[in-house]
């Protein structure tokens, strides 16, 4: 996902968190963007965070809703069109 903001640094400590789940280290593009893949969660609606330290966190309360994964169910024929 694309964060937008001010102050990223790009160092390997630079991470993102979803709840209590980090992730990192992100692709910071620039001061003001950085990109932050989000970890494989259980659907639902996660707090994400970011951090220049891996120790001191933002306190923003962006949300960021997690669908899941979607398959597909051929309903037993093995033929997709």
């Amino acid at each position: 996902m694309t964060v937008s903001g001010d102050g990223f640094v790009d160092e390997t400590a630079t991470v993102c968190k979803f709840d209590s789940t980090v992730v990192g280290p992100v692709t910071v593009q620039s001061s003001s963007v950085l990109l932050c893949e989000s970890p494989p969660l259980a659907a639902g609606v996660y707090d994400v965070e970011i951090s220049n330290n891996n120790e001191d966190f933002t306190l923003s309360e962006v949300q960021f809703e997690y669908y899941g994964m979607h398959g597909c169910d051929s309903g037993g024929d093995d033929n997709l069109f």
